[in-house]
């Protein structure tokens, strides 16, 4: 009875391959419809044609907490392709000086964070016994946020400008792609409790050896070998409806049906295809949402201008500088040296700006954070932009964000903006994927 369901999963992007990988692992056969010729999503890579390196769509840092991402790629055998660290440690510069470091490594887990908090010479003493009072208070209290921005947030536990700019602002640009004026207190809460009292496991911070792309691994086989399709160049213009029965979609060339549909599409996507097909059910809320951009820098010099796998930069577009040639495995061209990814999350200011003018402001950014990069040579650039890189989580969307059931009885919902209780990152992606087949399956059953 259950093999025979058909469940079609629009969209092939993290949230849409999590949930196919559940329900075929749970002996459902989902036929997945993608509208490009490749899976992945925002989340995919692809071979720079200079270089020969292998470089994603965005630098992604993962975490020891991203339980459901990690479990995935363990499903698909890609979890050793990726590199574990030892805790976190970060050093944050500004204009000609290396400032302070944030490191945990000398003990694990929670006192590894507090400690790495109390060693971090960017905050008086009297700032750092405010920053873990705070932190506590978060851990301790049940009080609910809301209501409250993360700026908001900050105020209320007398987090002061130093602490703001140098320490809080930089880690919710990291995690929720906005500023602290914008985002959700109530996310941000979550983000600090997952960070300081989960396991000490889920304070580390992974690297991907491979390409985002080698990261799914041979995941097409692990869903066809179970008796799943998967239809590349296949964009769903509409849902199919037979006496107000939602029983299918519409793509240019051809018709699916199914007896359940996940759309794990983005929002702005999903209201193209809701307004086309005159679905019935509340889904006024999709013209809300909003996004956030990011830009990816990747620069190739003649020489290494940093050490350090990763650098945190205060005062400048540049958040952060990741040093390629540490982090990948086989996945770059000997021939060059000096190979870096710059992430400049919450790109609002930059994202109309030409190719030219944006590596023109890294260059100089880069020369003021490290004035020995003045003697390298730039031998190579690329700039990627992601204008719809994540929703923009304010107090009053979190408030909204869908949960997988609908008011159509055969329509779930996943990816990272539905209502996962986390940002909008690869794991929420993974976890909302998980969801949506879990609800399936109950469905069914």
């Amino acid at each position: 009875m259950m093999q025979n369901k058909k469940v079609i999963i629009i969209g092939a992007g993290i949230a849409g391959i999590s949930a196919a990988v559940e329900l075929a692992t749970n002996n459902i056969k989902p036929i997945l419809l993608e509208s490009r010729k490749f899976p992945g999503g925002r989340a995919y890579s692809h071979l720079d044609s200079k270089t020969n390196d292998v470089i994603d769509n965005g630098q992604h840092l993962l975490m020891g907490a991203y339980t459901n991402y990690l479990n995935l790629l363990k499903k698909l055998n890609t979890y050793d392709k990726l590199s574990f660290s030892e805790g976190i440690k970060i050093p944050f510069y500004r204009q000609n000086q290396r400032l302070a470091n944030f490191d945990t490594t000398l003990f694990p887990g929670k006192v590894g964070m507090l400690l790495g908090l109390f060693g971090f010479h960017l905050l008086s003493i009297t700032e750092k016994l405010l920053a873990i009072k705070f932190i506590l208070s978060l851990f301790i209290r049940s009080q609910s946020f809301q209501n409250m921005t993360v700026k908001n947030l900050l105020i209320y536990f007398k987090q002061n400008d130093n602490s703001i700019s140098n320490f809080w602002e930089p880690l919710c640009l990291a995690t929720m792609n906005a500023t602290i004026d914008n985002c959700s207190a109530e996310i941000f809460k979550t983000i600090i409790q997952k960070a300081f009292f989960s396991k000490s496991e889920f304070s580390r911070i992974i690297f991907p050896k491979a390409g985002l792309s080698e990261l799914l691994g041979n995941w097409e086989s692990y869903i066809i070998d179970l008796g799943g399709e998967i239809h590349y160049n296949t964009r769903v213009d509409e849902f199919i409806l037979e006496n107000s029965k939602l029983i299918g979609v519409k793509s240019l060339d051809k018709d699916f049906y199914g007896d359940y549909i996940v759309s794990a599409i983005p929002p702005n996507k999903l209201k193209t295809v809701v307004d086309k097909s005159n679905l019935f059910g509340n889904f006024e809320y999709l013209e809300k949402f909003s996004f956030s951009p990011i830009i990816s820098v990747y620069l190739w010099f003649d020489k290494e201008i940093l050490e350090s796998k990763i650098n945190a930069c205060l005062g400048t577009h540049i958040q952060w500088i990741f040093n390629k040639r540490l982090i990948a495995e086989n996945n770059f061209n000997d021939n060059n040296s000096g190979h870096y990814a710059l992430t400049i999350s919450g790109a609002d200011s930059l994202i109309d700006k030409s190719k030219d003018e944006i590596i023109n402001i890294c260059i100089k950014e880069i020369n003021s954070l490290f004035p020995t990069s003045k003697s390298s040579k730039l031998l190579h650039s690329v700039v990627i932009k992601e204008k719809y890189a994540t929703i923009k989580i304010t107090p009053e969307i979190q408030k909204i964000r869908p949960v997988s059931e609908t008011d159509i009885p055969n329509l779930f919902l996943a990816g990272d903006w539905t209502n996962t209780g986390l940002p909008a990152t690869l794991e929420s992606a993974a976890f909302s994927g998980k969801i949506a087949a879990e609800s399936v399956l109950k469905s069914i059953a």
